[in-house]
């Protein structure tokens, strides 16, 4: 799986939509894991952490910039940390389960 070097640190002032698109990478990470059950979790609960993230930046009219910043720096070791998961649940698969094979169809 060919993942993008992370950014170690933001090259300018983070924005809501950054970090939004960080969340959307975490979707499209946890697409990747071999096994459906660790394929659901991620996917449900990074949806529901992005969902939760949208709703606090809605009702906050003004987050300062050290708030988006670490909200930035977490999200992306979160991606980062998800990324070494899908490698290693990729390299130690097993043998794919009946579920796996209904979602294809």
């Amino acid at each position: 799986v060919g993942f993008r070097k992370p950014r170690t640190a933001p090259a300018m002032s983070v924005t809501r939509q950054g970090i939004t698109k960080v969340y959307q990478q975490m979707l499209l990470a946890s697409k990747g894991f071999a096994d459906y059950n660790y394929r659901d979790y991620f996917m449900r609960t990074t949806a529901e952490d992005m969902n939760n993230w949208e709703n606090t930046a809605e009702q906050s009219t003004a987050m300062t910039e050290e708030q988006l910043n670490s909200t930035w720096k977490e999200v992306n070791d979160r991606l980062q940390q998800m990324q070494r998961m899908v490698l290693l649940n990729r390299m130690y698969a097993t043998q794919r389960s009946c579920v796996d094979d209904m979602e294809e169809n």
